[in-house]
């Protein structure tokens, strides 16, 4: 499978500050939600605050404690008059030099406290650069960053994991094998982290399935009928679909895009062929690959060329479908029962082949708390460390992992 490129190590290096610099960023996204939060940190983190910033109760912020909450208005002016009421909002003590101010969602609220604490000293940064910098580890930061590209609660559980420790604790527990010279062990449970790799490097990017098969078996009623609505044009003719038609959706909880083809046979159409050839090349890239066939034409002249049926049968993770069942009777849809069997019309046969192309892309599921590698910055240094030959270049790759 070709590897996509890795979304968090292709974000452009931040910028070295020292330890003296005050910093400000939005951690909420972007968009008229109902909270935003506004996180401010360093040694100037109060008065930045304390320069807008005025309490209900009058109390000065020199007088709180982390873990006070305090309600109040931010004034869009340091000399703006007590009585001229600003933004009613929350600020909270989190650390001695850490505060929280959480305002109203809407980007004009949040953009105008960060524009005050900017000109109050603060350094705004992006809440990237703000997970880089305060998480624990490198690969906490890695996972904060990688769980807002989630796509849905399940890939979100395996990064969530990930967060929480659990690959930070397996290193640990390999570093302490090592320390033992307990190198056998090391290399086998380097060897169990990399046999997650693949899974764990498409938690953020979707996998990727192509329906192929001949002209007008039913590739588009049956990708719409998996997407729940109308994505695909459908028309009884050959070469209506001549570009790739692309849709995002979830089987079983894993994020899939499902591409609609072009029907594969020989054609003196340039467009179409065009069309084909495209097609050609994702089903080479898919990870899996559905093809559709019509019952009606069981035992009719194939009109895909040898080439085409050979492109199919190699495809890894192939599905076969046997599509338009509703339109024989029973007894004569027997035939190739190891196909599933589908009907657009009728339903049948849909949650099995939703089951099936899941299955074919994520063959064996880690469980809950399973440690594994999700960027490939991860997997690489997992890799140079079980090739490596001596304790102390094993250590070295799993300590750059642990920064």
């Amino acid at each position: 499978m070709k590897k996509s490129p890795d979304p968090f190590f292709t974000l452009p290096p931040t910028t070295p500050m020292p330890e003296t610099t005050t910093l400000a960023s939005l951690l909420t996204p972007p968009g008229r939600a109902a909270i935003a939060t506004v996180a401010v940190r360093g040694p100037d983190a109060m008065a930045a605050c304390e320069a807008y910033f005025r309490g209900l109760g009058g109390r000065p912020l020199t007088a709180t404690s982390p873990g006070s909450i305090l309600v109040g208005h931010w004034h869009s002016a340091a000399n703006q008059k007590p009585s001229q009421a600003g933004e009613e909002l929350v600020l909270g003590h989190i650390a001695p030099d850490h505060w929280e101010i959480h305002c109203h969602g809407g980007p004009q609220a949040s953009g105008h406290i960060l524009a005050n604490l900017s000109a109050a000293g603060c350094q705004v940064i992006s809440w990237r650069d703000w997970a880089l910098r305060f998480e624990r580890s490198p690969i906490a930061a890695e996972a904060r960053i990688l769980l807002a590209k989630a796509a849905t609660s399940r890939v979100a559980g395996h990064l969530l994991d990930q967060y929480q420790g659990a690959l930070e604790r397996e290193l640990r527990r390999i570093l302490e094998l090592l320390s033992v010279d307990r190198m056998d062990a090391a290399r086998g449970a380097i060897a169990a982290l990399l046999r997650w790799s693949e899974f764990g490097l498409r938690l953020t990017q979707p996998w990727r399935v192509v329906l192929a098969g001949e002209p007008n078996v039913g590739k588009s009623s049956l990708i719409n009928a998996l997407l729940g609505y109308d994505r695909a044009i459908v028309f009884d003719q050959p070469g209506t679909t001549r570009d790739l038609l692309t849709a995002t959706t979830a089987l079983e909880g894993w994020p899939v895009e499902l591409t609609d083809t072009a029907g594969l046979r020989d054609s003196t159409d340039r467009l179409e062929s065009s069309g084909i050839e495209r097609a050609a090349r994702m089903i080479a890239e898919a990870d899996c690959v559905v093809h559709v066939m019509d019952v009606t034409r069981i035992g009719q002249q194939d009109e895909t060329t040898a080439t085409w049926q050979t492109l199919l049968a190699e495809s890894p993770r192939r599905v076969g479908v046997l599509n338009k069942v509703d339109l024989l009777p029973t007894s004569l849809t027997e035939a190739e029962p190891e196909l599933i069997h589908t009907s657009v019309t009728t339903g049948q046969g849909l949650d099995r082949l939703q089951s099936a192309i899941a299955t074919r892309l994520v063959p064996e599921v880690p469980s809950a708390g399973t440690p594994l590698p999700f960027t490939a910055a991860q997997e690489e240094h997992l890799a140079a460390a079980h090739r490596a030959d001596t304790v102390d270049q094993i250590s070295a790759y799993l300590r750059a992992l642990l920064g």
